[in-house]
């Protein structure tokens, strides 16, 4: 409390100040509340007072609680008069409602599908071997997409087209055997020339 000694103490808070340097100044705080934010928290600035000459003590603690916490002031500031305790209650953060679900639930909800996976092969059943696979052609989604198609975004690349193997040729696993049998004299005829 603001007496007319020549010393003013904030007990807890500031060495013997010279009450001849502060200035009088009558507050009546009040009671002050604020959300959770992690972090310990002060008392908000007193209007019409100079935020650099008037401090508050802070919470002992971030959590969500009450705290009793006080304002103050340095050898430059306030002789503060009055009610300087007040109560900070830190509530939690309260969470958002939940989303509705939509009303008619026989119809999935509407809006662009999402892009295939052009950089994949489709899954399913591999082809037998011996056969070539064209490559995928993907359509463009119908619905309610421009007629060209979605446009990416700047910095994206195009996709990147998968090669497609060609399958190695097997040798057949049962060759049809022929015999040519060709007389001795056309042979010997043939080595002469």
């Amino acid at each position: 409390m603001g007496t007319g000694k020549v010393w003013r103490i904030y007990e807890g808070q500031t060495n013997p100040l010279l009450r001849s340097f502060l200035t009088p100044q009558n507050i009546n705080a009040v009671d002050q509340s604020s959300t959770y934010n992690g972090l310990v928290q002060s008392l908000a600035p007193i209007n019409g007072l100079d935020p650099s000459k008037i401090f508050s003590t802070f919470s002992s603690s971030a959590d969500v609680g009450v705290y009793g916490l006080s304002y103050y002031s340095n050898q430059q500031g306030y002789d503060l008069i009055g009610d300087r305790d007040v109560t900070l209650n830190i509530t939690a953060i309260k969470d958002p409602k939940p989303p509705k679900p939509p009303k008619d639930h026989h119809h999935p909800p509407k809006g662009p599908k999402p892009p295939k996976d052009h950089h994949h092969p489709p899954k399913g059943p591999k082809p037998p071997s011996g056969h070539h696979q064209p490559p995928h052609d993907p359509k463009p989604p119908t619905g309610h997409q421009p007629p060209h198609g979605p446009k990416p975004p700047k910095d994206q690349k195009p996709p990147v087209k998968t090669p497609v193997k060609t399958p190695v040729k097997e040798p057949m696993k049962n060759p049809i055997k022929t015999e040519v049998k060709i007389p001795i004299k056309e042979l010997e005829k043939g080595k002469g020339k």
